[in-house]
């Protein structure tokens, strides 16, 4: 069985020793977010649906 070196796993070795991944600005993110105005009608739609619902029930 190994033994841990504890002693890497400290605060103080984490402000020493920083450990920072380069940045690859190369590489381009096919990850993005959807443009805004799709997420603005869909909250649209979904708040009139509710609204139709509520005054379904209440009348």
């Amino acid at each position: 069985m190994r033994s841990r070196h504890y002693d890497d796993w400290t605060i103080e070795s984490w402000r020493i020793d920083p450990r920072l991944r380069p940045l690859d600005l190369d590489t381009v993110e096919t990850d993005q977010n959807p443009p805004l105005w799709k997420d603005l009608t869909l909250a649209s739609v979904v708040a009139v649906a509710l609204w139709l619902v509520a005054a379904m029930i209440l009348t």
